[in-house]
């Protein structure tokens, strides 16, 4: 054999001088030559190796070349070796064709041209090479196609076990199916089976928490109620993750609102947070479009499950729920949701294990805050069904932020954003707050609705600010103080504010995770225009301020009576007694004293102003029943029932709406049926009749869903009418209403009718003044409905007589009957400040 660098020549030739002659010749191309001076020896060189090529002398001593190239031939190995004959000039044709015959490529006659010598012997070692290298590589592919067919066997045979590993695997598998359906199914049971006497214990524990008992029964009786409550949500946490293992756990793609989701959340944890004292507060970025399309159920859980960690492991300090855009496009937004606290956080290693069930963060924290460990394995399967991912930031002894991203689709749903009804661009607000994340909420805020916001964390840092800019005559218009963990006193800041002539001008709203009652009142007699307890929402939040500001503008006490209703509201909502009753009322006296029945009727109330607000306010919450009054500004009472029930129009829900007006003829109650109410009450409203029609109708199964309605009433009988010409009796009784009031809610009460009142008999003035029917017919409306709530009879009687001369439009008697309304209105404005003022202690309107 021969390396690859060099090839063997075979050189045969009796004479030793032709065999140097050729060696001279060859020995340029750089191969290995070989002698052979006869055809024996020939023989035994082909033998004993291969050769690139042969050239063999035909005359040899022993046996001519022809004999010898016929031997060589018939050898297997060599029978392809090329042959030169080196032969004579004289040699004939026949002689050539015969060295061809015997198996020749060629022949080089002598004497010997070294050019072609070597060009021709060059091809030879050539091809010899190029032929060598193909046999190498053939043997090369035939090892590895042995090697190939012995690794297909063992595949074959591996192939052969695998598929008697998978038959077993998919038995095993089939079996681990059959074994969680068995268990799912068991678990539904056994869930379904565990809740129905949990409802009956938690049923039971909450009518006998409204039963007298002493405080150690309650306290037992609390405890019971806390422990069945925290035995439900373990119940549905195992039911949750069974369907997760089941995969039944699917979702429901519908239209929802972002920030109600978000605040309805924290609603329902604010009593958990107030418990431990601290600050839950949410933030939902305005970029954010309020309707999107995804699972609002499955998004809550999600939300609750956090948050309900965040109080959990948090002791003290505040837990925000924020919700940022991360981006968007014409169909989809993506979203991320963080929840952040100051509570004990978690080490780096408890991270790793963390999102897996029935894992906390380690043992002794199972033992100390109890629970499944369920809740963050669901809430990673809910967010990665979602497409989404969950992740968590943390530092022991510093807190955690839990955070989430989903992209959730646009709806074709619009929603107009919140507007102002003034401007907001010059005023200014300052934040004081120890808490720097209630600080950012409320900053992002309030420059979002273009508020110049400063933020301060103390108590004398706010003063000396309040001060520095009044000093500098741009002073703070608005300031919202938070009572966070008493770390400063509010209440002395809002006296110190309210004492001062330089920041008198200054609103001041109360923060504050306590809700009850005595800090309310508190927060108004020190100089708190309103009070807002924790979670604050951002409408509401909104709507407190421009209360506030419109307050401090107007010349009436308007808007701070709907401040008021902001404070009374917060402790109403705490009780969560049942679904809560909308009023639709803008005279603020009307809605004063509806409120106070309401509340001792036992219902929590919320209020709106205007036809625009009541339809708003339905479709943000869900109402027990609507009482709506027929006129008021903008959209009245009727345009508003009649769009209500277009929104409602397919969707099978129906909220009672019952028409809330002065007029008691059949037409009105006919066109209140018409549009849509479902019954009707007469002012001046008492409680009893207040009563009867809630009796009526909350509680009761609508016809909503059948689309029809509750029929006409019967018109009331009509009272004879009363002169009032030298009446005895007292020109106010608000005895009528049934409602037996403080002397701190009748002072207030009695103010606000004449600071509300006077500026409307002015309004009536420059109506009869520029015989304008439609706005005099308006006010004379106004006055009449609060004339009636407050017992002032005469002034209702003459404003009535007002609607009614306006049909004739008899000036002359209008003029007449408004001077005789004002000055029924200034008998009882004396008659307020003589006998009710004087016998509350009180001698001036406040």
């Amino acid at each position: 054999m021969v390396d690859e660098q060099t090839a063997s020549i075979l050189l045969v030739d009796d004479e030793p001088a032709n065999l140097l002659a050729l060696d001279a010749i060859l020995e340029p191309l750089g191969q290995s030559l070989v002698h052979a001076s006869s055809g024996a020896e020939t023989l035994r060189c082909v033998l004993q190796q291969d050769f690139a090529v042969i050239l063999l002398d035909v005359m040899l001593p022993d046996m001519d070349g022809f004999e010898t190239a016929k031997r060589i031939r018939e050898r297997e190995r060599s029978r392809h070796t090329p042959i030169i004959f080196l032969t004579a000039m004289y040699e004939t044709n026949d002689y050539v064709s015969r060295g061809y015959s015997a198996g020749a490529v060629d022949y080089i006659m002598k004497p010997f041209d070294p050019n072609v010598l070597s060009s021709k012997v060059s091809v030879f070692v050539d091809l010899y090479k190029m032929s060598e290298k193909t046999r190498k590589q053939s043997e090369l592919i035939q090892l590895l196609n042995q090697e190939l067919e012995s690794r297909v066997f063992e595949l074959n045979v591996a192939n052969q076990e695998l598929s008697l590993l998978t038959e077993e695997l998919i038995q095993a598998r089939d079996q681990a199916i059959d074994a969680s359906n068995f268990k799912s199914t068991f678990l539904a049971n056994m869930s379904h089976e565990i809740r129905t006497p949990m409802n009956g214990v938690i049923g039971m524990i909450d009518s006998l928490l409204r039963t007298p008992l002493n405080s150690l029964q309650r306290e037992f009786a609390r405890i019971i109620q806390d422990s069945a409550e925290l035995l439900m949500d373990i119940i549905s946490d195992i039911l949750d993750f069974s369907k997760i293992e089941a995969g039944r756990l699917e979702l429901e793609i519908v239209d929802f609102d972002v920030v109600q989701v978000v605040e309805d959340t924290v609603d329902l944890l604010a009593a958990r947070a107030q418990g431990k004292h601290l600050s839950l507060m949410t933030y939902v970025a305005p970029e954010i479009p309020r309707v999107l399309r995804g699972d609002p159920s499955r998004l809550r859980q999600v939300l609750l499950n956090l948050t309900v960690n965040a109080i959990k492991f948090t002791e003290k300090g505040e837990v925000t729920l924020k919700v940022e855009l991360l981006g968007s496009d014409d169909e989809h937004a993506t979203i991320q949701f963080l929840v952040k606290d100051t509570g004990i956080g978690i080490s780096s290693t408890a991270l790793q294990h963390l999102f897996r069930p029935f894992s906390q963060a380690d043992n002794s924290v199972t033992r100390k805050y109890g629970g499944t460990g369920l809740g963050l394995a669901i809430s990673k399967h809910i967010v990665e069904l979602m497409n989404g991912e969950i992740g968590l930031e943390s530092a022991e002894n510093v807190g955690s932020t839990f955070w989430f991203s989903v992209s959730l689709e646009r709806s074709p749903q619009a929603v107009e954003p919140i507007a102002s009804t003034i401007e907001l661009e010059n005023i200014k607000l300052l934040i004081v707050d120890g808490l720097p994340g209630t600080l950012e909420i409320v900053r992002a805020y309030g420059e979002s609705w273009n508020l110049h916001c400063d933020t301060i964390a103390g108590e004398q840092e706010a003063l000396e600010a309040l001060r520095a800019k009044a000093a500098a005559g741009d002073p703070y218009q608005l300031a919202i103080i938070d009572q966070a963990d008493s770390q400063f006193d509010a209440f002395s800041l809002a006296q110190q504010v309210s004492n001062s002539p330089l920041l008198r001008d200054t609103k001041l709203i109360l923060v504050s995770t306590c809700g009850n009652g005595e800090v309310s009142r508190r927060a108004v007699e020190v100089g708190y225009s309103a009070f807002l307890k924790k979670p604050v929402k951002q409408s509401r939040l909104f709507d407190c301020i421009m209360t506030v500001l419109q307050g401090r503008s107007l010349l009436t006490n308007l808007n701070d009576e709907k401040v008021r209703h902001t404070v009374e509201e917060s402790d109403s909502l705490a009780s969560g007694m049942r679904k809560p009753i909308l009023l639709a009322e803008d005279n603020p006296v009307n809605q004063k004293v509806a409120l106070h029945q309401l509340r001792e009727l036992g219902f929590i109330t919320h209020i709106v102003a205007s036809g625009r607000e009541a339809i708003e306010a339905v479709e943000r919450n869900s109402y027990e029943l609507v009482l709506m009054d027929c006129q008021m500004p903008g959209l009245d009472g009727l345009q508003a029932t009649r769009e209500i029930r277009h929104l409602e129009a397919g969707t099978g829900r129906h909220v009672p709406i019952i028409a809330l007006t002065a007029h008691a003829i059949q037409g009105d109650r006919d066109r209140c049926i018409k549009a849509g109410m479902d019954d009707y009450i007469g002012k001046p409203v008492t409680l009893r009749k207040l009563n009867s029609i809630l009796s009526k109708w909350v509680g009761r199964t609508t016809a909503g869903s059948t689309g029809a309605v509750a029929p006409p009433l019967e018109p009331a009988p009509v009272k004879p009418e009363r002169s009032f010409v030298d009446s005895f009796e007292p020109p106010l009784d608000l005895s009528r209403s049934g409602l037996n009031f403080t002397d701190h809610e009748l002072d207030k009460l009695v103010t606000l009718f004449i600071t509300s009142t006077e500026p409307l008999l002015t309004r009536l003035d420059a109506a009869v003044c520029d015989h304008d029917s439609l706005r005099l017919k308006k006010v004379a409306h106004e006055i009449r409905g609060a004339s009636a709530s407050m017992g002032a009879d005469q002034m209702a009687h003459l404003s009535r007589q007002l609607e009614e001369l306006l049909e004739i439009e008899d000036w002359k008697r209008i003029d007449q009957t408004r001077q005789a309304l004002k000055l029924a209105f200034q008998n009882v404005k004396a008659f307020i400040l003589k006998v009710v003022k004087s016998k509350l202690g009180a001698t001036k309107l406040v």
